[in-house]
């Protein structure tokens, strides 16, 4: 039979405490409030969400408008004539495109801010929240306005040349590229999504235990 010789105290290897740093988040619940730069993280993470709200019922009020004004460039080329109602309609694409620009513009902002506050706290990198440090923020608004800013110079070629299409084929092919919009990936909305439960604007869906 083995004896086994317990070991000693000496032996043991010592270990420092970790400390973690307490999210923000966490303080939200007891206190209510955040503030000073989470809170103005927070506050632009919310904005950014609501832009991308804003650009989504600007995406489909401009697509139903695509929808009718299809047949109505088939008509004119068929028919020969120009049409009020078409004029119309390019009128209120051009505006939508506008609004669109403004929540580009917008959105420009706000990763500047981001790129603002990584600069002041360059040398304090450390999470605000849960596992983003400032950085994070910046680069991730800056990828998502650098999306919607690609996104919304496809538009563009799309509000200059759908009434101006050979054929209807050619009018359905600048709605389609209306519609699909494939500079806003899903990169860039993951990136926001991240941005939302990382400041607790949005709930982690745990799946229910079975």
């Amino acid at each position: 039979m083995c004896n086994v010789t317990p070991p000693s105290h000496s032996n043991r290897k010592s270990f420092s405490p970790i400390i973690v740093r307490e999210s923000p988040v966490k303080r939200i619940a007891q206190s209510g409030n955040l503030t000073g730069e989470p809170r103005r993280v927070r506050d632009l993470a919310a904005e950014l969400h609501a832009l991308a709200q804003k650009w989504s019922l600007l995406h489909l009020e401009g697509l139903q408008l695509l929808t009718a004004m299809v047949p109505a460039v088939h008509r004119r080329r068929e028919e020969g004539i120009e049409s009020s109602v078409l004029q119309d309609q390019c009128n209120q694409l051009c505006e939508i495109h506008k609004s669109m620009s403004d929540v580009v513009a917008i959105m420009d902002t706000i990763a500047k801010q981001y790129r603002g506050l990584e600069v002041l706290r360059k040398t304090d990198d450390q999470p605000m929240f849960l596992t983003w440090p400032p950085s994070k923020f910046s680069e991730v608004s800056s990828r998502l306005s650098q999306a919607y800013r690609a996104e919304l110079e496809a538009k563009r070629r799309v509000v200059e040349n759908v009434a101006h299409g050979r054929d209807e084929a050619t009018a359905t092919y600048y709605m389609a590229l209306w519609m699909h919009q494939v500079y806003i990936d899903t990169d860039a909305e993951l990136g926001l999504e991240s941005m939302l439960l990382e400041t607790g604007l949005r709930e982690v869906a745990c799946a229910s235990s079975r």
